[in-house]
């Protein structure tokens, strides 16, 4: 069976209704349909979102197959795609991270919030190439990533030690890709915006909460967005990476809308000084949207999903959130 549907979040209702009656009619596995809904419904989110950038001019494809031993659901949308090798950025943004630096100031405060997780495995929201998977690793934890870009994912596979598992995925899914419990869960480097508006958030929430043993800290690390639309800033700091003769310089300007969502064009450029005529070359840009998660709405979404407690931070030092002046928001919820 094939849908076709806009890219508008109104149709998703329509696509999880046909879905789930298309294959009730193959299976009666509760257990079964409800993962199907849930992977259906973030893929197709995902299509409109990240594919065709929420443009009703453009569709998103839907096929459901069925068969005695399996089901598949294929989603297409008509975005653009990209040249992976004219891309460099997208599998090395990370290198633009300091590693060793970041590690050493975040790690004090992870062992300090993992320290009584009534299980030491962990799962890594948006876990990237794999570099806090491994060091969590090191210090004795069992680790489940998981990451929605596959360069970054293949990435971090190839370097897994043992006890870390990488999936590819939508963290929104993360209900339906794990398995067993957990004593604790991480999403940093900002990437919870990823997941846009209350429904979306909570419903990944919910589903990671009935991963969790009771206790479990679940760290999450973000923009502090109450400064950054309280100021309207535009910009966030730049980074730079050598690059033989030169020099990578990545950047992010922001849009921020009344709605909280945050419009967020990456450029990156190689700047090269000898290259006199033209010293600065554009290698890649892109636009995408993330929601700029308010310090009270995350409260609020948090305690829907029955995370009872939750300490607030201004950054990895450990010094208390100020909405105003924190650059940082880290909360420790349990």
């Amino acid at each position: 069976m094939r849908l076709v549907v806009d890219s508008s979040y109104s149709e998703l209702e329509s696509v999880i209704n046909q879905a789930l009656s298309f294959f009730e009619s193959h299976t009666d596995n509760m257990d079964v349909l409800h993962k199907v809904m849930l992977l259906t419904s973030e893929a197709v989110t995902n299509g409109m979102k990240h594919g065709n950038k929420l443009d009703e001019n453009k569709s998103v494809y839907v096929d459901f197959m069925c068969s005695d031993h399996s089901i598949e659901v294929w989603v297409e949308d008509e975005g653009d795609g990209f040249d992976r090798e004219a891309i460099p950025a997208l599998v090395n943004y990370d290198t633009a991270v300091d590693w060793p630096a970041r590690l050493e100031r975040e790690g004090p405060f992870l062992l300090r919030a993992l320290a009584d997780a009534p299980k030491r495995r962990v799962i890594d929201l948006g876990s990237g190439t794999g570099e806090h998977a491994r060091w969590l690793a090191d210090q004795g934890f069992t680790v489940v990533g998981i990451e929605g870009v596959r360069e970054r994912w293949e990435v971090a596979r190839l370097g897994a030690p043992a006890g870390v598992e990488h999936l590819l995925g939508d963290l929104g899914a993360v209900e339906a890709m794990v398995r067993g419990q957990f004593g604790a869960a991480l999403c940093l480097g900002n990437t919870l915006p990823s997941l846009l508006g209350p429904e979306s958030l909570s419903r990944m929430l919910i589903g990671l909460r009935r991963h969790l043993l009771p206790g479990s800290p679940f760290v999450v690390h973000l923009f502090n967005y109450d400064r950054l639309f309280a100021r309207g800033e535009r910009l966030l700091p730049p980074r730079f990476l050598s690059s033989g003769k030169g020099e990578l310089v990545f950047l992010r300007l922001l849009e921020l809308r009344d709605d909280g969502v945050v419009g967020i064009t990456e450029t990156v450029l190689d700047h090269l000084p000898s290259r006199r005529d033209s010293p600065i070359e554009v290698l890649h840009t892109r636009h995408l949207f993330q929601q700029g998660w308010r310090y009270q709405e995350l409260l609020t979404v948090l305690d829907v999903a029955r995370f009872n407690t939750v300490e607030a931070f201004g950054s990895f030092a450990g010094e208390p959130f100020e909405p105003m002046t924190s650059e940082e928001l880290v909360l420790v919820a349990k």
